[in-house]
């Protein structure tokens, strides 16, 4: 028999998830927390039920929930039995295996939700696509989208950066392959006909740009800024290769900015509708 604390178990399941109830000889209790951790991410990513605000918010709330319930529920085993038989598994090497694995496991997770769970936040870092989005948004993206759709203009896409593809961007697709892409006094056409784009904003009022003609090549898609006027895109570094279109922009769950705080306006709201 061995004695248990009522605190040390709390704070192991506090700082890694399950590690109170391997203490306290509940192996099973153990595992059935970190499968169920993992399974809400995958069941709410395959369904598609991520996509939605709410759903985001009811997942974070039921993970939390979790967490706390796993403190008081160990609080309350260390306190009902204050000595417990020790199990094969209630050794330093294994509480250690255990702390390893949750170091671990989270940043395996989140390198590879996009492939496992098919969906991925993001977090932006410029105001390239102000006002649509802005620095400091949290938005979700379906990263399975563009493997099962073709891209339309006005859809906002996450992808790799040709010259260097592990840089991320977010921009708005304007033009699909073979169109014929051109910007008079910020302007935008397609094709000889003009673009209606009520979502962007023009940083430099008074100046006005010009770009192009140029044809989007095959298997290509032409990218812009909202911000069009304070945006690094298609404009500079070509056409996006199709299969550098990482994922579809779905809505924004949360807004924050250092020195604005939470930015309560700004969400949520969904922005895969926003298109031509």
């Amino acid at each position: 028999m061995r004695k248990v604390g009522a605190a040390r178990a709390a704070l192991a399941n506090l700082f890694f998830a399950g590690l109170g109830y391997v203490y306290l000889g509940r192996l099973s209790l153990a595992v059935l927390v970190l499968l169920f951790s993992v399974s809400a991410a995958a069941v709410a990513g395959w369904s598609g039920f991520v996509f939605e605000p709410a759903v985001v918010y009811a997942l974070l709330v039921l993970l939390l929930g979790l967490g706390l319930f796993t403190v008081v529920h160990a609080v309350v085993v260390a306190r009902r039995h204050r000595e417990l038989r020790a199990k094969p598994y209630n050794r330093w090497w294994f509480y250690a295996l255990w702390i390893v694995a949750w170091w671990f496991l989270p940043d395996v997770l989140m390198k590879y939700r996009s492939s496992l769970f098919g969906f991925e936040p993001f977090r932006a870092a410029s105001a390239s696509m102000a006002p649509t989005i802005e620095r400091g948004d949290f938005v979700m993206t379906d990263s399975r989208y563009f493997g099962r759709h073709k891209p339309t203009p006005g859809q906002l896409a996450v992808f790799r950066l040709p010259r260097n593809e592990d840089v991320l961007y977010i921009k708005r697709i304007v033009g699909l392959p073979g169109d014929v892409i051109e910007i008079r006094k910020d302007v935008l056409y397609r094709n000889g006909e003009a673009v209606d784009e009520p979502y962007i904003e023009l940083a430099r009022p008074g100046h006005s740009e010009d770009f192009g003609p140029i044809t989007t090549p095959d298997g290509s898609y032409f990218l812009l800024g909202d911000n069009r006027h304070n945006s690094l895109d298609s404009r500079m570094f070509g056409a996006i290769p199709e299969r550098l279109l990482h994922a579809r922009v779905e809505h924004r769950w949360f807004a924050f900015e250092p020195g604005d705080g939470i930015r309560w306006e700004r969400f949520p709201e969904q922005l895969s509708d926003r298109t031509e």
